[in-house]
């Protein structure tokens, strides 16, 4: 049967060849920041797990808030790199809160509390758990399948570290002088093992799905007006049936070929982008636009939501 030191090294293990993976995929897709910025998160944790191996041999009370900083440090790592994916800006509300929380542990396991500093830890990795969870399930657009199981996984690695918490306060256990070892802990090893392993897969079949996205958003915009073009068209609305609460209305730009004969085609792409922005402009719900090609675009509109016709 495998003991603590062992859990910790699988951990290790399994995250050093998750966090080279990772990397890997980001050297042939630099495009794709998030899976750098996991990668780094892994990494951190990898570090934590190694110092805290090392503590669970030589307890050092530098040791401890070394391993407790970094254990922070990674998954406020992971959960920006979460940010980046779902397009979430507002970094300052998980980098203010957890620098806050490493700051008191640090003056707390400073002061022989290691035991509360633990704590702290935990909590602070259960909230950042929790909040990558919570963003997947509101803001993620794309397959909620997956979203689903990225919220699973990150809610069920915050419960293991809530219970580690949660052992240590039921047991008074405020100055502890060595690596807690308990239940909850190795507990927490094992499924921190898994979500880990798991999130990382997730982490792969999103940058997969979003690469999907991008490259059909490409194939169905136009590069030099950044409208939906004759494809995208198709994509949307040819198998629809246009009823009474539906029109499409075609532009043409008239004397266009004298305009490029006359003034050259740079000029032209500017006649092209400057119609293009006007219809932009009065872009609205139940409103898209296209570039046919050439001088030829067209607008659908239909009866969505606040649009009418």
């Amino acid at each position: 049967m495998l003991d603590f030191s062992s859990l910790l090294l699988a951990a290790a293990l399994s995250g050093t060849c998750l966090a080279a993976t990772m990397v890997a995929i980001w050297l042939t897709a630099p495009r794709a920041g998030f899976v750098l910025t996991v990668a780094c998160g892994i990494i951190v944790l990898v570090a934590h797990v190694i110092l805290f191996w090392r503590y669970t041999r030589e307890p050092d009370p530098l040791l401890c808030q070394i391993a407790l900083a970094l254990l922070s440090l990674g998954f406020l790592i992971i959960c920006i790199s979460a940010m980046q994916y779902l397009g979430v800006r507002e970094h300052r509300r998980a980098i203010a809160p957890t620098f806050a929380a490493m700051v008191v542990c640090a003056a707390v396991t400073f002061m022989g509390l290691d035991g509360v500093g633990f704590v702290i830890t935990y909590a602070t990795v259960t909230a950042l758990l929790s909040t990558i969870g919570a963003m997947f399930w509101i803001n993620g657009s794309h397959d909620r399948r997956i979203l689903l199981v990225v919220s699973f996984l990150s809610g069920t690695c915050a419960l293991s570290f809530a219970l580690c918490g949660v052992v240590l306060m039921a047991k008074g256990q405020w100055t502890l002088g060595v690596a807690p070892d308990n239940w909850a802990e190795r507990l927490n090893s094992v499924v921190a093992v898994a979500c880990m392993t798991g999130l990382g897969a997730l982490t792969l079949s999103l940058h997969h799905l979003q690469a999907q996205i991008e490259l059909k958003a490409e194939t169905m915009t136009d590069p030099l007006t950044g409208l939906m073009n004759r494809r995208g068209l198709a994509s949307l609305y040819g198998e629809r049936t246009f009823g009474p609460f539906m029109a499409i209305v075609m532009f043409d730009l008239d004397h266009f070929k004298r305009t490029n004969d006359i003034y050259g085609h740079p000029v032209g792409d500017q006649v092209l982008c400057r119609f293009a922005a006007v219809i932009r402009r009065y872009a609205r719900t139940g409103v898209d636009a296209f570039r046919l090609g050439g001088e030829e675009f067209a607008i659908v509109m239909s009866r969505d939501g606040r649009a009418g016709l």
